[in-house]
């Protein structure tokens, strides 16, 4: 019969045994830190009320410094950036809030 064939193909040592796909790896943050880092250091150049988003660019930075998946480099970047972004911002709010007329 033709299906005899198939049911001894069915069993035996030739089978692939079943191995569950890897999960995925989680999302890498260091690519949203440099990004976040690059618009805050530009915002920081203009304005210092956007001393938050650097803030936020080092915390993400740091995360992604942490995590082992991520990139370093990128990371280390990030964090340098916010960094500077954090000093300029600074020095906007210090120097505009000597500017203020004290009564």
């Amino acid at each position: 019969m033709p299906t005899a064939q198939l049911e001894m193909a069915a069993f035996g040592d030739h089978l692939i045994p079943y191995v569950p796909p890897e999960p995925p790896a989680p999302r890498s943050l260091a690519p949203w830190a440099l990004a976040l880092a690059i618009l805050a250091l530009t915002a920081s150049l203009f304005t210092g009320w956007l001393l938050p988003l650097g803030v936020t660019a080092v915390v993400f930075s740091a995360l992604s410094l942490r995590r082992p998946r991520d990139s370093r480099r990128v990371g280390g970047w990030a964090l340098a950036l916010a960094v500077v972004s954090l000093a300029f911002s600074a020095g906007w709010l210090i120097w505009g809030f000597s500017q203020l007329a004290v009564v």
